[in-house]
C-alpha cells in the first residue's frame, strides 16, 4: 500500500521505523529557521537525492514551506535520506524497497510546486488497488 508522510508523517514513519528525532531543532541548527511564526510557514532550500523516488517527483533543487521545530536525527532502518535542507536537516526520507514510501518533512499542501508528489501517491495508489 503507497504510503505518503507530511512533516509529522516523516517523524512518525521514522521513529516507527526505530529512529529518532531531534527535539528541538533550533538547539541543533542554531536558529529558528524552520520553525515560522504566528501561523506563517517559512520556507528553506532542499537538495533532492538523484536516483530516488522523490527525484522523480519534484526538482532537484527548490524552496519548500515549513513549519517545525522537531527532525530526523538518527535515520530510521530501512529508509534512505532523499532531501535535505542547506542546514544538512533531513526533509525527505524513502523505502526504496517498497512500491511507494514516501515522507516529507515540509508541506506540499502550501505549495503548487509540490503537488507532484500528491499527483504521484495518487497514481501509485491507482496501481495499488489495480
Amino acid at each position: 500500500m503507497p504510503v505518503l508522510g507530511v512533516c509529522r508523517g516523516v517523524q512518525v514513519l521514522n521513529v516507527l521505523r526505530g529512529g529518532t528525532l531531534h527535539q528541538h531543532l533550533p538547539d541543533v541548527v542554531g536558529s529558528s529557521r524552520h520553525q515560522g511564526k504566528n501561523g506563517v510557514f517559512a520556507t528553506v532550500p532542499v537538495s533532492v537525492t538523484e536516483g530516488t523516488l522523490l527525484a522523480t517527483l519534484h526538482p532537484l533543487q527548490r524552496d519548500v514551506p515549513v513549519y517545525h521545530h522537531q527532525a530526523i536525527d538518527a535515520l530510521g532502518s530501512s529508509l534512505t535520506v532523499s532531501a535535505r535542507s542547506d542546514d544538512g536537516v533531513i526533509e525527505a526520507v524513502e523505502d526504496p524497497s517498497l512500491a511507494f514510501c514516501l515522507a516529507v518533512q515540509w508541506h506540499p499542501e502550501q505549495d503548487p510546486g509540490s503537488a507532484s508528489l500528491y499527483q504521484g501517491f495518487v497514481e501509485a495508489a491507482r496501481a495499488y488497488r489495480a
